[in-house]
């Protein structure tokens, strides 16, 4: 079943207690899906993509033996977050070996237990693509190549010091700001809405 037929399905809108409700397409070949392997002899992983602006349920899967549910780290003690946008237009320049290189850099540098990596969907800025996002610094970089990846893991999250060339926004007070010197596009202005 695809996406676009998984969003057009009709849905179970009585499950029994406990249960998750389900297309009646796959209700009909699985049965009802429950909320851990006590409930079913079939349990299924959901998959979800988040980014700021939506939350979704990519795919289902049957869940394998032995297989955990869902990652779970322990951010305990970490310092800094690195959100690595894996958009489509990311995608195409070169997102994933960008993503793969932050996160091989921090191994090497031992930085594993200081600094979270997550891939995100589109952040909004697919004319600086690819981008990346450091917390709680609120430092958006464009452009980020699997070389200026490896520069900011060592310059800005081992060491402390911006990468400006490649700086399009840093928070501050007022929100985000363009640093100075920035050569970025301005963009689109988001609409302001009126309170009703």
């Amino acid at each position: 079943m695809s996406l676009k037929e998984f969003g057009k399905t009709q849905w179970n809108d009585e499950p029994k207690s406990g249960d998750l409700p389900i297309p009646k397409k796959l209700q009909s070949t699985y049965g009802n899906i429950g909320r851990s392997a006590e409930h079913t002899s079939l349990f299924f992983c959901v998959y979800i993509f988040c980014t700021p602006m939506s939350i979704g349920v990519l795919f289902l899967r049957k869940k394998r033996k032995g297989e955990c549910d869902m990652t779970t780290w322990n951010l305990q003690g970490t310092k800094q977050h690195v959100f690595i946008c894996n958009g489509s237009s990311c995608m195409r320049k070169g997102g994933e070996e960008t993503t793969q290189a932050i996160r091989n850099e921090i191994t090497n540098l031992n930085l594993d237990s200081l600094i979270h990596t997550t891939r995100t969907r589109c952040n909004g800025r697919c004319k600086d693509a690819p981008v990346a996002i450091v917390y709680p610094d609120g430092i958006w970089y464009k452009n980020v190549t699997p070389e200026v990846g490896t520069t900011i893991v060592r310059r800005h999250l081992a060491e402390g010091h911006c990468l400006q060339e490649h700086a399009i926004y840093q928070y501050s007070e007022e929100g985000f700001i363009q640093p100075e010197g920035s050569e970025c596009i301005e963009g689109i202005q988001k609409a302001v809405k009126e309170k009703v």
